[in-house]
């Protein structure tokens, strides 16, 4: 915990800039939202939803060890958020700390088996760490979740076509081409 301590007007507000900054964002805003986020977390800096916030916003400006430090703080106080978890394992992984990153969305996994998105991410991770096998089996899981169907099917036919069943990869290709907005972006692999 910070040593600076936080009036109830300066948390108020610090919520205000993180739900404007957060809305600036999704609008490609982040020239604005950025700046924002800083006074936010000057304001209340012990709060988690700040702090992934910063964490988030370092891995987009490559602050890979800044992101490190707010997303681990983020873990330690909030372990129940899931996207802390994913965003932790995805920075670690670009840190090129791959062991670790994969150590990470494991927990997640053990944590929250029920999520397919977790899943998905954990086999994403697993594959790019070519964990090829450990990657199908989570993948496979992955896929039963309507959320992210799509993207796991793509990875487990990356997945497929690397282990040699080049068959069942393009079958999963042809299919994704034919039933969403991924085109054919797969089929010729």
């Amino acid at each position: 915990m910070c040593a600076q301590t936080t009036s109830s007007s300066d948390s108020q507000r610090a919520l205000e800039l993180l739900e404007e900054g957060r809305r600036l964002m999704r609008l490609r805003q982040s020239h604005i939202s950025i700046p924002m986020f800083n006074e936010a977390y000057q304001l209340d800096p012990d709060n988690p939803d700040i702090r992934f916030q910063m964490g988030s916003v370092a891995r987009l400006q490559g602050e890979l060890p800044l992101a490190l430090q707010h997303l681990t703080f983020c873990l330690e106080h909030t372990p129940e958020r899931v996207e802390v978890w994913l965003r932790l394992g995805e920075v670690l992984s670009f840190s090129r700390r791959y062991r670790e990153g994969v150590a990470v969305t494991q927990r997640a996994v053990e944590r929250h088996p029920e999520n397919g998105r977790i899943w998905w991410r954990h086999g994403r991770m697993l594959r790019y760490n070519q964990s090829l096998d450990m990657a199908l089996d989570a993948l496979q899981r992955a896929v039963t979740a309507p959320s992210v169907k799509n993207r796991a099917n793509f990875d487990l036919a990356c997945v497929l076509q690397h282990l040699g069943e080049t068959g069942k990869a393009r079958k999963i290709f042809e299919d994704l081409a034919n039933e969403s907005d991924i085109g054919l972006l797969g089929v010729s692999a």
